[in-house]
């Protein structure tokens, strides 16, 4: 989940935060138009969903930040993977309500790239 979350935090960073503000038309009005996607379609691909990922993910990474942080044995019988997967089982249905928009969009999300491709080739 760490390596994850840092993952989705490089990927806004580098090309999501670019593509939306080119998208806004920061970047120019050519740059705009090269790019083949409106803002409203960057904004459905990029918006609110994904930082719904994003916040549930920091919510998680608080939950197992002590199982990161002390690494010496616990003294819970269910031991460090049983902790872990408590919370993940706490963390599912916030996971079913993040992911299941997420993944409802993707064929349409899809669509619109490959019709953007379309139009810059």
């Amino acid at each position: 989940e760490v390596a994850y979350s840092r993952l989705l935090q490089t990927f806004l960073r580098a090309y999501v935060f670019e593509v939306r503000n080119i998208s806004e038309g920061k970047l120019g009005v050519d740059a705009q138009a090269a790019l083949g996607l409106s803002k409203r379609q960057v904004d459905y691909m990029f918006g609110e969903r994904l930082e719904n990922i994003v916040n549930m993910l920091k919510k998680m990474l608080v939950k197992i930040e002590v199982l990161l942080l002390v690494r010496e044995p616990t003294v819970d019988p269910i031991g460090r993977a049983g902790i872990l997967a408590n919370i993940i089982l706490e963390m599912g249905p916030s996971m079913k309500q993040v992911y299941g928009p997420y993944m409802a969009s993707y064929n349409k999300t899809r669509e619109m790239f490959e019709e953007a491709e379309k139009q810059i080739e």
